[in-house]
């Protein structure tokens, strides 16, 4: 039988379970499409610029790791980890830049859009953007 038991109809949780308060649960948020209307919508379109910088900088940094690793014979799979990031960031920062160009032209077009996002801390990641 499983760690979790039905007991008188009752969910019974195990013996070493750990609980998550409402500040841990804060660290993570996103999963729905968000309305954003006039200045909220600037607002949340220079998040996504600033954003795709932040992708665009992580970017760079992995470059340059990658660079200063690959000539020492140890660095070889520091500098092939930092390639794969590098490949990974920079695909991220192409969709970042493409749904920051989509957003704005929702904003001109209707003065609003609507955004989905992933934060965990202060590590933002965004989905999709639809028109009004």
């Amino acid at each position: 039988m499983s760690t979790l038991a039905l007991r008188n109809y009752g969910l019974v949780m195990p013996k070493n379970y750990v609980s998550i308060d409402s500040t841990e649960m804060e660290y993570i948020d996103g999963g729905k499409y968000q309305t954003y209307k006039g200045w909220d919508a600037y607002r949340e379109l220079s998040c996504m610029i600033a954003n795709t910088f932040a992708w665009g900088g992580v970017s760079a940094s992995l470059v340059k790791a990658c660079l200063a690793t690959a000539s020492t014979g140890i660095g070889l799979i520091i500098a092939v980890a930092c390639a794969l990031g590098f490949a990974a960031s920079f695909v991220i920062t192409g969709y970042q830049a493409c749904l920051t160009v989509a957003a704005a032209g929702y904003l001109v077009k209707d003065n609003g859009f609507k955004a989905n996002s992933y934060s965990i801390w202060c590590f933002t990641i965004y989905t999709g953007v639809k028109e009004l």
